[in-house]
Order: C-alpha cells, then structure tokens, then sequence
C-alpha cells in the first residue's frame, strides 16, 4: 500500500473524527441544564479579597456574618448555582440566577432587583468563582450593591443555618 496514501486516509478519518466529536460536544452543551453559551464573552480579572475587599468590577467580597447582617437589613439574595442545586437546597429567600444561564434569567430576575439594593451572590463553595462572574456581569449592566458570599452555599449548610429546598 502506498505510504502516502495511507497517511491521506488517516487524516481525513480523524478530521471526520473531529467534527462528529464536536456536534456530539456541542449538542450535549446545548441541552444539558449546565451548558454554556460558547458565543457569550467574559470579563477577565479576579474579584479580590482581604483589606481591599472592592475592585474595578464594584463587586465586594464577604464573609458569612456580614451576608446574615446585610440580610438581616433586607439584602437581596441570589443564587447564582444550577437550577438541579437550588432546588436540592438553598439560602431562605434566594432567588435563582443560573449564571451558565444568564439570557434566560436576565429577564426573569433583573426586573425584580433594584439596582442600587444591598445584593448578596453566592454559589455552591469557597472555591466557586460563579457567583463572582454573576456579579461581574450585574456590574456591567448597572448594578452597584454587590456583594460576593466567598463561602458560598456549603458554608452556609456546614455552620447549621436553614435552607429552603424546591423551587420558590
């Protein structure tokens, strides 16, 4: 057989490969609950932390007794998890916001919130940035309350404060 040949061959079988992988991908994407919108772009940078808890992004990091003190005031809660998580459970009074999801809640939520409200975002752990990326976006569109709970929902579960289950 001719080297050249074969060679050929192989490269259009993985490029066929390729594309039925990538419509296999992008299908999956598209009806999962947790897929992405691939044409949406994303800000870059960090929300930061520590003394300088506010950033160019207006967004503030908080711990969890200053989320129960701006909730005792009447913050504003989101939930910026799955559909699937929220209704496993949730903070008391959260409203849900999937940030993988954003065209679909931006119009169920946004008119609900007062721009200038205390609002508190938070996701599933310490280590989740969604609840960040949320508040990023509220920026942009003219939100300027925000305030990140870094601990996120298993913190709140971990230290024995209630939670809702179900959707509200």
């Amino acid at each position: 057989m001719n080297p050249a040949k074969t060679f050929k061959n192989a490269v259009v079988q993985s490029v066929i490969l390729v594309i039925i992988s990538a419509g296999v991908a992008f299908s999956y994407n598209a009806l999962s609950d947790n897929g992405i919108d691939p044409l949406r772009g994303t800000k870059a940078g960090n929300v930061s932390s520590g003394s300088n808890r506010r950033n160019n992004y207006g967004v503030t990091v908080i711990n969890l007794e200053e989320t129960l003190g701006m909730m005792e005031e009447g913050a504003v809660v989101i939930d910026a998890r799955t559909r699937k998580a929220y209704e496993k459970g949730h903070i008391p009074g959260a409203v849900l916001f999937d940030y993988y999801m954003f065209n679909k809640y931006v119009d169920l939520v946004l008119p609900q919130l007062d721009p200038t409200q205390k609002t508190i975002i938070y996701c599933s752990s310490p280590s989740c940035g969604t609840s960040e990326l949320l508040a990023r976006e509220l920026y942009s569109l003219g939100y300027e309350n925000l305030h990140v709970f870094r601990g996120g929902f298993s913190t709140w579960e971990e230290q024995g404060y209630p939670v809702e289950g179900g959707m509200r």
